[in-house]
Parts: C-alpha cells; structure tokens; sequence
C-alpha cells in the first residue's frame, strides 16, 4: 500500500508542473506575438537635426496671405503667461497627441496638418478628443512666434509638445503620426468606416472622384455612409465648404467612427488589424510604454464615453493678420479653463 501512496501523492504535483507550464507557454507566446506585433511599429526618429529661425523664413517662403475682412492687422502679440497646474499630468490620465502629417512622396518632416490630443480618462471612463487647430497663433520656445502646425517641422514631436505645454498648459504623455497615404491605408484595413455626410459633404467627395479611373468613382448620398480609407481621407480634408473648424469635426468624426469600430470587434479581429495599422503609424513610445498603456487603459474601451472638442473654444478668439499670415489668436486663459475644467479628473 505504501508505494501506491507515494505514486498517487506524485500525481498532484505532475498535474501543477504541467499546468505551470502550459500557463508559461502561453504567456510566452503572448509575449513574443506582442514583440513582434510592436516590432512593426515605426519610431520617431529622434537625431533629425532642429531647423533654425532662418531655414524656417526659407522653407516658407514668407508668402503675403490675402487679409480676412473680420482681421486685426497686428505687428504682433503679446501672450500673457499660464500659472496653473499642467493638464494631464494627474495618475489615471493619459494624454497621446495624434498627429496627422501633411507629408508627400519623398519628403521628410513636414508641418502638421492635424493635431488631436486623445485624452484617456481611467476614472471616468471617457476618451475625450480635442482639436488643436493649425492657424492658431502661438508661441514656440526658441523662435519666432507662429502657426501651430509649424513647431513639428522645426523640431518634432518634442517641440510640438513644448509649444502645447507653454500656450495651453497641456501635458503630452506620447505621440503618434500618421501620414495621410497611411490615414487611408488605416481605414481600409478596418474594412471602412461608417460616417454621416450632408448633402454638401457626399457632393463634394464624389466630384473629387469624378477624374478617377471608375474603380475609385464614389456615389455617395446624404445619411450615414461607409466610407473607404480614400473617400474618409477626402471627408476628413474637406475645408472650403465650411472653414477648418468644419475640417477637424470631420477629423473627429472619423476617428470616432475607428474607435467604435475596435470597441466592437473580439479579440482575433483586433490582432488582425494591429497586423496591419501598426506599420502605418510612427511614435516616440517604447515597447514597454506601450504594453503599459495596453494593460492599464484598454478595459475602458469597450464601454467609455467619447467626447470631441476644439481649442478656440467659441468666443475665446479673434482673427488677425501678423506677418504676412491670417491666424486665429486665441485668449490663452480661457482656454486653459476649459481644458483644465474638461481634461482633469474630477477632485
């Protein structure tokens, strides 16, 4: 009996070591299709050199814009400092900067043609994206002040998100770029996305492919509408219909649509399209910082609230001319209230 005993106290711990062992097979194949799933995401290249004030003058050319009628014409402005607390720095709060790069064929760092802080809210479950738009007037550490969407091709991501911090007092935890051919490609990898156009909208994007060979011909119509990776990147272009506050909604408006596309697709679906968005986008995240990220905040997608908004908040800015260039100069103040009153968790 002795021996038979010992053989059946043997078999609890056969059983553990197998189950130990299955349990790290998994988790090492999870690790390594992680690494090779992030392994395909390209990183900022961060030893580009800055350009000076004066290879900026040359790059634009210093070109005179027609003066807007509703314009102050100004030699300048005068920016009264921020002394709050940074937006975005409290725990539970992850800020992520998208940035849509206006870069063709064979071009390097370009301007930025879109800027949208993702803010992700772990407390209260809410992703709240918020449009910075381009013509704002700013103050860039180190030059002249200018544009918005100038700062990225000065000085990368760094000196986009120093320019943010110092004219709106908003913290940037990291940043992604996506180029426009890689905007489309994203889209179409989630198999199009549904949007709902006005008559106006549907009009302009299918006269844009009307010199098209046929298989690009859109015929699109008024209501929601599935748009491919090209007709959402035309929509998300659109800006003589409106003005580009009408052009970063529609922004907004698309990558709503991609996020509600993720929140409902499983497991196997969303590996599948990591597979292939991830070679299209560009950050100056680790593969640690990302994987960090993933643990921490991906439960809240499947049920957080989406909220959009823009900076000029309404009645916060006035258009000018300065230098050459019509942009919006906006209360800094006032719109460090509002972000600070829709960013931060709630105390």
């Amino acid at each position: 009996m002795g021996k038979y005993e010992r053989k059946r106290e043997r078999k609890p711990r056969k059983v553990l070591l197998i189950g130990l062992a299955v349990v790290l097979t998994v988790v090492l194949c999870l690790v390594l299709a992680a690494g090779i799933l992030l392994g395909r995401i390209k990183r900022a290249d961060n030893s580009l050199p800055w350009l000076t004030q004066e290879d900026l003058d040359r790059l634009l050319g210093r070109e005179t814009e027609a003066v807007p009628d509703d314009a102050v014409i100004t030699d300048g402005v005068e920016f009264d400092n921020l002394n709050g607390e940074l937006i975005g720095a409290e725990d539970g709060i992850f800020n992520v900067l998208l940035i849509g790069q206006d870069r063709r064929p064979g071009e390097g760092r370009t301007r930025s043609d879109a800027m949208i802080l993702c803010t992700i809210n772990k407390k209260e479950k809410t992703i709240t994206m918020t449009s910075f738009l381009r013509d704002l007037y700013v103050e860039i550490p180190g030059y002249l002040s200018n544009r918005l969407n100038v700062p990225y091709v000065l000085g990368g991501m760094e000196l986009l998100d120093q320019t943010l911090e110092l004219n709106y007092g908003v913290h940037v935890d990291a940043n992604i770029e996506v180029d426009f051919s890689g905007f489309e490609s994203v889209i179409d990898a989630l198999g199009g996305v549904d949007v709902y156009l006005t008559e106006e909208e549907a009009d302009y994007i299918n006269n844009r492919s009307s010199d098209r060979i046929a298989e690009s011909y859109f015929d699109y119509t008024e209501g929601v509408q599935r748009l491919t990776g090209e007709a959402a990147l035309e929509y998300s272009r659109i800006r003589y219909l409106d003005s580009d506050f009408g052009r970063t909604g529609r922004q907004r408006a698309v990558l709503t649509a991609v996020i509600e596309s993720c929140r409902n697709a499983g497991a196997s679906e969303l590996t599948a399209m990591a597979t292939k968005l991830l070679p299209m986008v560009t950050t100056d995240m680790t593969n640690t910082q990302i994987l960090s990220c993933i643990l921490e905040y991906a439960s809240i997608l499947k049920d957080c609230t989406i909220v959009t908004q823009r900076i000029p908040v309404d009645g916060s800015y006035y258009n000018a001319y300065i230098d050459g260039m019509a942009v919006l100069v906006a209360d800094r103040e006032e719109n460090y209230n509002f972000l600070k009153e829709t960013l931060s968790p709630e105390k």
